[in-house]
């Protein structure tokens, strides 16, 4: 994944509430690397109601189930600066063909 659009667009200040992940830019940047090489991505829904945006989408990595993603920013004009997300892979045993997606 290339960088340069965090470097563009996201604040050096940004404030990230992943569990797993330190505010601040480079820490995203540190973070995600190559964590998306290999996955296939299909967008579902996407909303915009400023100063906030929200993308629901699927994300599927080889020989693997797919997992649901939710992520949330606030924005300043054009640039991020506050992050949540929601991450929850698909149960083997869902009894729901719609759970997810």
């Amino acid at each position: 994944m290339g960088t340069t659009s965090l470097e563009d667009f996201v604040s050096r200040d940004y404030i990230q509430h992943n569990p797993y992940i330190l505010s601040g830019r480079n820490a995203t940047i540190a973070a995600l690397g190559s964590y998306f090489d290999g996955a296939n991505f299909t967008f579902l829904q996407i909303l915009f109601d400023s100063p906030y945006g929200a993308v629901h989408y699927k994300v599927q990595f080889p020989d693997s189930p797919p997992i649901a993603y939710f992520d949330m920013w606030r924005f300043n004009g054009t640039c991020i600066e506050e992050h949540w997300d929601v991450i929850q892979p698909l149960p083997t045993n869902a009894t729901n063909p719609l759970a997810l997606f």
